[in-house]
C-alpha cells in the first residue's frame, strides 16, 4: 500500500533561515513518524541551501513557484475562487487543470505529477473554513474525470490529488478518509511542529 502523501507548504515562511532551521529541527525530532510518509518539505527558494544538505533522509525537498514578494501565502496550485450551488466551479477546475497540464508529455511527465487542490476561499483559515468531506470527494472525482478524459483511465489513476485549505490536526483524518485524496498540501499548520506531527498522526 503506497505512503500517504504529506507536503509541508511553507510558501514564502518563515522570515529567517535562523526560523528554518529551528522548525526543521523540530521535524527531525520526528523522523521515524515522517518515514511513514511521502512526505516533503516545500521551504522557499532562499533557503534550499539548507535544506539540500539534509534532504533524503526523513524528506524529500520540493520546490515551489518563484514570486515576487518578500513574504506572504503565493503558491501553485487549482482550485475555485468560489463554489456556488449551480456548478460552476466545476468548469473553472476543468479549465485550470487543462491549462495547467497542456503540453505534457503522456507517460514521460504525466504519471509522475501530483495535483494539489486548494479552493482560494479555504486557504488560510480555521478547521471550520475548510472543505466538507462529502464536497471534497465530489471534487476528487470531478478531478479524475477530467483527468481520464485527457490521458486515458491507466495514466490518469496513477495521479496523486492532495487537498490544501485549512487542512488542521482538528479535521485532517475526516477529510483523509474516503475522500479520494492521497494526502495534504499543508500550509500555515505546517509552520508549526506540533500541529505538523498532530495532523501526520491523525492519518495513520
Amino acid at each position: 500500500m503506497a505512503k500517504p502523501i504529506l507536503v509541508a507548504n511553507w510558501k514564502n515562511h518563515p522570515g529567517s533561515l535562523a526560523e528554518a532551521r529551528t522548525l526543521l529541527g523540530q521535524f527531525a525530532k520526528n523522523a521515524a513518524l515522517y518515514k511513514k510518509f511521502s512526505f516533503f518539505l516545500a521551504p522557499p527558494l532562499a533557503y534550499f541551501e539548507l535544506f539540500s544538505k539534509r534532504s533524503g533522509g526523513f524528506f524529500h525537498l520540493a520546490s515551489q513557484d518563484v514570486f515576487s514578494q518578500v513574504s506572504g501565502t503565493y503558491t501553485g496550485c487549482i482550485g475555485e475562487i468560489s463554489r456556488d450551488q449551480d456548478g460552476e466551479h466545476f468548469e473553472f477546475l476543468r479549465d485550470e487543470l487543462k491549462s495547467s497540464l497542456a503540453g505534457l508529455n503522456r507517460k514521460a511527465d504525466v504519471s509522475n505529477i501530483m495535483i494539489a487542490y486548494e479552493p482560494v476561499w479555504a486557504i488560510g483559515g480555521r478547521a471550520q473554513d475548510a472543505m466538507m468531506p462529502a464536497d471534497l470527494s465530489q471534487s476528487v472525482i470531478f478531478i479524475k474525470k477530467v483527468l481520464t478524459d485527457m490521458f486515458g483511465r491507466h495514466i490518469a489513476e496513477r495521479i496523486s490529488i492532495l487537498y490544501g485549505g485549512s487542512v488542521e490536526p482538528a479535521n485532517a483524518g475526516a477529510l483523509f478518509g474516503e475522500t479520494g485524496i492521497k494526502g495534504f498540501l499543508v500550509g500555515h499548520a505546517s509552520l508549526n511542529a506540533k500541529s505538523l506531527e498532530a495532523i501526520a498522526r491523525s492519518l495513520i
